[in-house]
């Protein structure tokens, strides 16, 4: 068990009109160091989804 404290973060919104700056910002406040944070820009209806991507 790793003794340290260990947190990632998601952020995803559905269209490109759509920002993810409050999402990450939020994230961000909460500790969850930058390179931590998983971000994606794609619909629900995507059947087959690029994979998330870092920030």
């Amino acid at each position: 068990m790793p003794s340290a404290d260990i947190r990632i973060g998601y952020a995803r919104c559905s269209t490109l009109g759509q920002g993810l700056d409050s999402q990450l910002d939020a994230l961000s406040k909460h500790g969850i160091p930058h390179d931590k944070i998983l971000s994606e820009k794609i619909s629900t209806c995507v059947r087959v989804r690029p994979g998330s991507r870092r920030r």
